[in-house]
């Protein structure tokens, strides 16, 4: 469990530490009048406390973000990055500018406020070449490689991108209107989108690079949605021409839509190569041994579950994690999977991912050959470090128990 404490108007997060502290070291609170003993008063007075501190934040949130609404209605500039081609200025209240602000340059008086202005000329004459070029008909992949080849320098000297450009396209800030809390993420909390009638809108906000008639004829021009036959024919005139299908081919042929397209309408790649009749075998081969060995995996903890239903926990937020096990009075116990390989001398390894953390005991399941099924499983103390690939003798009595059934391993160590 964590609490929230409140330092300078701030919440944050430290852990539920007991009264006698973390490993025997007492936990003294300096700035509060209550003592940490444990004593019933000091409870209720540390509960209320920490209440009152989270009601704090989220009032001063609400304040905040209220304050961000005012300002963008009277047309200012409330985001950080102004963008490509533009640059923020500083301006008193009454919108009388005073200087350009820098990249990490921040505003001194809290009474002043940012507009945006046309950035260096350069990047102005780019910004509308692009959207001339859109107006001509080439696509956003085109102009990216057309940009790219003449050397211009993209947004924080980068490269220039289907993304880069659809950024600038897209944003009506380029024709001077200004939109805000498209999205909020309060306290902490994972962003989420704004419905549009509660967005913040003002135009004429700042001084236009585009006309309001170019923009949106731009805007109609990429939103002509291309048919579901259309984007397939053209991935089938790749494969006849190319003989394969890849990324690199899609990104590297003219009049190809890109590939987020594909993935966009049909949900994958493998999903648009399957329907033009593709199939990548050496994607294939290498997705279905991942999918195999995530079944293998929920096998095992569904069989310690149905096997201990009182007497262990699972916690996993989505098939892709990697399962915890919480036996009662134990630590917690980590599911591991590993698949099998063959080796050059003809002997079999299995594969140890080396990105994995875990400070706690590890339930490591073995699979055959030809990672099918799970030949043996071995418990571990801790997670093995520095061995990628783990074979036979490693797995000897001194360092693990192993087993060839999964819930007879446990048994035998009285369940843990």
């Amino acid at each position: 469990m964590h609490v929230g404490r409140k330092i300078s108007g701030i919440l944050l997060k430290v852990p539920d530490l007991p009264a006698n502290g973390l490993n025997g070291l007492p936990i003294h609170y300096c700035a509060e009048q209550f003592v940490n003993d444990g004593a019933m008063p000091n409870v209720v007075m540390k509960a209320m406390k920490r209440a009152m501190a989270a009601e704090y934040s989220r009032e001063l949130s609400s304040k905040v973000f209220e304050a961000g609404k005012r300002i963008s209605r009277l047309g200012f500039w409330v985001g950080s990055i102004p963008g490509y081609g533009l640059r923020r200025m500083l301006c008193s209240p009454d919108s009388t500018h005073k200087q350009i602000m820098e990249f990490h340059e921040r505003k001194n008086l809290s009474t002043d406020r940012v507009t945006l202005v046309p950035g260096p000329s350069e990047e102005v004459q780019t910004v509308r070449k692009i959207f001339r070029m859109v107006l001509e008909g080439r696509t956003l992949k085109q102009i990216a490689s057309h940009l790219n080849e003449q050397h211009v320098e993209g947004p924080r000297g980068g490269n220039w991108g289907f993304s880069t450009v659809c950024d600038i396209i897209r944003n009506p800030k380029y024709m001077g209107t200004q939109i805000w809390a498209r999205s909020t993420g309060k306290l902490g909390q994972r962003r989420v989108r704004t419905p549009e009638n509660e967005w913040v809108v003002r135009t004429n906000a700042f001084e236009p690079i585009i006309d309001e008639h170019t923009f949106r004829a731009a805007q109609k021009l990429i939103t002509q949605s291309k048919s579901d036959q259309y984007l397939l024919d053209r991935l089938r005139f790749l494969l006849a021409t190319a003989g394969s299908l890849g990324r690199w081919e899609i990104r590297t042929t003219p009049g190809i839509p890109c590939e987020q397209t594909y993935v966009n309408r049909f949900g994958s790649l493998r999903k648009a190569y399957a329907l033009v009749g593709f199939e990548r075998r050496d994607l294939t081969k290498t997705y279905q041994t991942v999918r195999r060995v995530q079944r293998l995996r929920s096998e095992v903890v569904n069989s310690l579950l149905s096997r201990f239903p009182k007497r262990v926990r699972l916690q996993q937020e989505n098939r892709g994690q990697r399962p915890v096990l919480y036996f009662s009075g134990a630590p917690p116990l980590l599911v591991v999977v590993r698949k099998s390989i063959t080796v050059r001398n003809g002997k079999q390894r299995w594969i140890l991912s080396a990105h994995i953390k875990w400070k706690h005991s590890v339930l490591l399941c073995r699979c055959n050959p030809t990672n099918t099924k799970i030949e043996k499983f071995s418990f571990f103390s801790s997670l093995p470090r520095g061995k990628l690939l783990l074979a036979e003798d490693y797995f000897d009595p001194e360092r693990c128990r192993s087993a060839t059934e999964v819930c007879s391993l446990f048994e035998t160590a009285g369940g843990r």
